[in-house]
């Protein structure tokens, strides 16, 4: 499918914002701006699984499959751009390659500024939401995120202010933080002034009490066996910390060998401090994220109960369309890897209830053409 030129005559619509989504995975951060009220006219998506998703859910909208392909000039208008790009270089659960934004998956953000480049400037969306893990404005990445904010700044996209969000201000019992950072070229962005419902259910009303697939013993001493190690590796030399570790490892093996659960437990590999808890501390990439369930025993999550972990509709990743238009099954680890890759889709509303609430604050007419685009009234 070939994408739409609407270029001409472009506004902002009445029945909501548009906006176009890169790096659009499973399409959750897509979902979850619909939700407040904007609407996506075009997506751009690598992974062929992902994409059918995108698909089977919006077959109205235009995709991409590459980012290295497209180009400015093929992008409709749209008052945002929204792109949640791969978070390997900065993630703290890939400590193999944390060199930030040089990491050769990460660094496709530079896309993003290579693509304004090649749309005219009055023709350039007004705002800019980058969504990412928490960690792309720690220290040890601040340099290489300087340098692609300055590219964006001689753009024109010289304001931006960051927003640190968890699951739980997205409405569901997950607590890995993400940074959602608003950049603007109409001016300052003020803080907002939008509210939003952060009610959570408990983690154990989410789960499906009749699946299967519990785990056996051998397996779950292999488990113990490799927490142990991770913890033992983290502080192998401070004693004070050795302590923690011992402790943390005492849990586990409560949770693995005893299956002595007080209430609900969940972990991963990335092997939290705490597993019995009430939440979830980040869905991973993989399969492998784990839950306890007293009396019963240690299984995998569901993709069903992933998707609702992420806010996602159950079975929202279940079928795809192919590119021939072939309705399929996605494969469960494909499953795995676009819920553990996606945002959680409140956290999504509330960016898009955030992005409202900034274009109605900022003054009209900063960008060429941008009364027009506005029509005879800010969007509500």
């Amino acid at each position: 499918m070939g994408p739409r030129r609407s270029r001409q005559g472009a506004k902002y619509v009445t029945d909501g914002v548009s906006f176009v989504s890169l790096f659009s995975g499973c399409g959750a951060l897509d979902l979850g701006l619909e939700k407040a009220g904007l609407r996506c006219t075009f997506q751009c998506e690598f992974n062929p699984h992902a994409r059918a998703v995108l698909r089977y859910r919006s077959p109205e909208v235009n995709i991409w499959p590459d980012i290295q392909t497209l180009t400015g000039t093929t992008l409709p208008f749209a008052p945002v751009w929204a792109f949640g790009s791969p978070c390997q270089g900065f993630s703290r659960a890939n400590k193999r390659n944390g060199n930030g934004i040089d990491h050769p998956a990460s660094k496709l953000v530079r896309e993003v500024s290579r693509l304004l480049r090649e749309v005219p400037p009055t023709e350039r969306p007004d705002l800019l939401l980058w969504e990412n893990v928490a960690d792309v404005f720690a220290r040890k990445h601040a340099a290489g995120v300087a340098r692609w904010l300055g590219e964006l700044r001689e753009l024109g996209y010289e304001h931006g202010r960051a927003h640190f969000l968890t699951g739980w201000d997205g409405g569901v019992p997950q607590t890995r933080k993400r940074a959602l950072t608003i950049i603007s070229r109409l001016g300052p962005v003020p803080e907002p002034t939008c509210s939003w419902n952060s009610d959570v259910p408990l983690l154990s009303s989410v789960l499906d009490y009749e699946a299967a697939g519990w785990i056996p013993e051998e397996r779950r001493k292999s488990l113990l066996v490799a927490c142990t190690k991770f913890w033992m590796r983290r502080h192998k030399v401070d004693e004070r910390g050795l302590a923690e570790s011992m402790r943390v490892v005492e849990q586990y093996r409560k949770v693995l060998l005893d299956l002595d659960m007080p209430q609900v437990a969940t972990f991963s590999r990335v092997w939290s401090r705490n597993p019995c808890a009430e939440r979830v501390s980040a869905l991973v990439c993989g399969r492998e994220c784990y839950v306890g369930i007293p009396g019963k025993g240690l299984r995998l999550l569901t993709s069903e109960e992933r998707e609702i972990l992420m806010g996602l509709p159950p079975g929202w990743t279940h079928r795809g369309l192919s590119e021939n238009g072939v309705e399929y099954d996605i494969p469960e680890e494909a499953r795995a890897q676009m819920t553990g890759n996606a945002v959680v889709v409140g956290v999504g509303k509330v960016a898009g209830l955030v992005i409202n609430d900034v274009l109605r604050s900022l003054s009209v007419g900063k960008s060429r053409g941008a009364a027009e685009r506005w029509g005879a009234e800010a969007p509500t």
